[in-house]
């Protein structure tokens, strides 16, 4: 009877090497496209994510009428901040496990940079109109051509309120000359005014203990009459129209879009949302017609 015996050949030590080497060659070339792959990736997040962060800040700062001192303030409320009506940016926000829920850091898990904008410092005041989000990039260095950039300017939110409330004021002024202006002429001085036509039902009185919406306009700076100091007042306007209104005033509502440094801090004509749009654009991301709490 014959025994049959089993072939227990493998491979060899050169055909293991052979193997080993093509799948080195083959993951070394499918690395750096696997890399370029995830960094596309992550910008393409924070991206998206300064996107949303951008009207959200503007949204805050028309609830509260400050930018936020960080973007945290965007989740829980700021201690000393009336008008808070937040959360602001709860899109951003993932109630998954493991899943990266904080909106101060970017698609690179590095916390995004707040700045005035045209500043390197962020200590924002009442007359700040303009603040810069900057993530450090794949690099993690900020100042470098890999950042990525979004302004957000509430100067058309300014606007939009003071021109809101001249045509209130100046439908109230003409209502009263029409009946008044023969016997009663409204008085030179603009605070003078503002209580006559409020005596005189002409404007609906703010609720108590709020600040008048009426007293000045969206920069905090009182009316003006026209003519001035000469009555009968026939019209007031805002002198903040006349400068931050103008060409040579930020006129972008959160900016056009989120720039790289390399080509977003020095372009006036680029076209992935460099500062030149930002600064320049027509504000589609801002919110809010009101001022705080004090206006519906």
């Amino acid at each position: 009877m014959m025994r049959r015996h089993r072939c227990t050949a493998g491979f060899s030590l050169l055909e293991l090497i052979v193997v080993i080497a093509i799948i080195s060659v083959v993951a070394g070339a499918a690395m750096p496209v696997v890399s370029k792959k995830m960094t596309r990736d992550r910008i393409g997040q924070t991206i998206e994510e300064m996107r949303v962060l951008a009207p959200a800040i503007v949204d805050c700062w028309t609830d509260t009428r400050v930018f936020p001192a960080s973007l945290g303030d965007l989740e829980t409320a700021p201690r000393g901040v009336t008008g808070w009506r937040g959360p602001y940016a709860s899109s951003l926000l993932s109630t998954q496990a493991g899943v990266r829920s904080s909106l101060a850091l970017d698609g690179f898990n590095q916390p995004y940079v707040l700045t005035e904008t045209g500043s390197s410092r962020y200590a924002p005041t009442a007359a700040t109109s303009s603040i810069t989000i900057t993530s450090p990039g794949a690099d993690g260095r900020r100042g470098t051509a890999d950042d990525l950039t979004q302004v957000v300017d509430v100067t058309p939110v300014r606007r939009r309120e003071t021109q809101a409330e001249l045509d209130v004021l100046n439908a109230a002024i003409t209502a009263w000359n029409a009946l008044n202006l023969g016997r009663s002429p409204l008085p030179a001085r603009f605070s003078t005014l503002l209580t006559t036509l409020y005596g005189g039902g002409y404007l609906p009185r703010p609720p108590g203990r709020t600040v008048d919406p009426l007293a000045t306009d969206g920069w905090g700076n009182a009316y003006v009459e026209e003519p001035r100091g000469v009555a009968p007042v026939v019209r007031v306007t805002s002198t903040s129209l006349g400068v931050a209104g103008g060409g040579g005033a930020p006129g972008g509502g959160v900016g056009g879009g989120v720039g790289n440094n390399g080509n977003g801090n020095n372009g006036n004509n680029g076209n992935n949302g460099n500062h030149g749009n930002g600064n320049n654009g027509n504000g589609n991301g801002d919110t809010g017609n009101g001022r705080g709490g004090n206006r519906n």
